[in-house]
């Protein structure tokens, strides 16, 4: 899912680690690690329609495609 938001490519984003995830919950998989230091930047739950989790604001960068697929996901569980 985090693919289809912002691609292949590396991103930059607005991340402090003051706070990160510790232990990774069932069906959770890391979809992007920090590449200073590994942490956890995003986490993915595939099989679900729309679950998605960042430790960045996704307004920054702004990343459109992620507020469109969340819009998306919810007008279809209507």
């Amino acid at each position: 899912m985090l693919a289809v938001v912002v691609g292949e490519a590396e991103l930059q984003t607005s991340s402090h680690h003051h706070q990160g995830v510790d232990r990774i919950g069932d069906g959770a998989v890391v979809a992007a690690p920090a590449v200073a230091d590994g942490r956890v930047e995003a986490l993915e739950w595939p099989g679900r329609r729309f679950a998605l989790g960042v430790q960045w604001h996704p307004e920054r960068p702004r990343l459109d495609a992620f507020f469109l697929l969340l819009v998306q996901a919810s007008a279809a569980a209507h």
